[in-house]
């Protein structure tokens, strides 16, 4: 039996269904390069190079990632 339901599934004609099975294959490869075609049209669109840093460059910062001591965002000194 074939992965598609068809074709024959006896023994007798194992040329056939190795043709069926080459011919899935074959098909299979081709509906995974147009998925990875599309996945990489989307990342690049949507892809931002990271912008080049140097030391003594002003940035912003979001407090949400940086661990402190304090019990509460309120009472850190700025």
């Amino acid at each position: 039996m074939t992965l598609t339901g068809e074709g024959p599934t006896q023994g007798k004609d194992t040329p056939l269904q190795l043709a069926l099975l080459m011919k899935l294959h074959k098909s299979c490869q081709i509906w995974l390069e147009e998925a990875y075609r599309k996945q990489a049209k989307q990342y690049n669109q949507r892809h931002v190079d990271t912008p080049a840093l140097k030391e003594g460059d002003l940035v912003w910062l979001d407090f949400m990632d940086l661990a402190t001591d304090q019990p509460s965002p309120k009472l850190e000194a700025l």
